[in-house]
Order: C-alpha cells, then structure tokens, then sequence
C-alpha cells in the first residue's frame, strides 16, 4: 500500500482525534471520486457502443462489396475485433472501469475504517463510564 492510501485508509492508534474528524472529509471526497469515476466509465461505455455500431455499418457494406455476399458473424466480429477505432475505444472503456474499481475499493476500505472507529469509540465510551463508574464506587467506600 502506498503512502497516501496508508495515510486515508490507516488508523494512528495514537491520534484517534485526528481520524475521527478527517473520516467523514475522506469519506465524502472518495465517494465524488467515484461518482466521477462511474460517471467516466459511463461515457466510455457509450462511446464503446457508439463506435461499435458505426463501424458494424462500414463493415457491413465493406465485406459485403468485397465478397459480394452478406458477411457472416465470425467474420464481422473478427474485422470488428482488428478495427483500431473499436480497439482504442475498448480501451478507453478499460481504463475507465479500472480508475473507477480503484476508487470504490478506496470508498470500500474508508467505510471498514469508519467501522473500525464507531466500534472503537464505543468501546472507549463504555470504558470512560467504567472507570466515571469505579471512581464514584471508591469515592463512596472512602468517604462511608
């Protein structure tokens, strides 16, 4: 893990202060970020269709002057595969759907960590009230 996704996705068991107030902060700008990212994927989705169907058309009409015949699906799906306007647009859709899984696995391990802290704080308060609660016991037995 690099350092910054150590830094977001670590507890500093040393300053709980600090990661309750920047959970929520972390919390809200990895969830935009995903929402862009999904959002990016989206278009690079539609775009991949977009481009698949104009180029289905064109070879279409292409293997069927060439050949004089209606190209078969194998063959469609084989020029489709070698176009290197379907090949980039793939990739575009690619890179897109990984920035976007990046970004929801780093939303993923802020909600464990934001787990993690609910359940430490309330072990803490349930301590806080153990020793508030020893405290008055023996504050009691002293002075009775």
């Amino acid at each position: 893990m690099n350092a910054e996704l150590q830094l977001i996705l670590g507890i500093n068991e040393l300053n709980l202060t600090y990661e309750f107030c920047h959970l929520a902060a972390n919390l809200g700008h990895y969830n935009d970020l995903l929402a862009s990212a999904l959002d990016v994927e989206l278009r690079a989705k539609l775009e991949l269709g977009q481009v698949e169907a104009r180029v289905d058309g064109e070879l279409r009409a292409l293997l069927s002057n060439i050949n004089d015949k209606k190209p078969t699906e194998a063959q469609l799906s084989r020029a489709m595969d070698l176009d290197a306007r379907v090949q980039q647009a793939r990739e575009a859709h690619i890179t897109a759907l990984t920035s976007k899984n990046r970004v929801r696995a780093i939303c993923e391990g802020l909600d464990a960590k934001k787990s993690m802290l609910m359940s430490l704080g309330a072990f803490q308060r349930a301590e806080f009230g153990d020793m508030a609660m020893r405290e008055k016991a023996l504050n009691s037995a002293n002075n009775g």
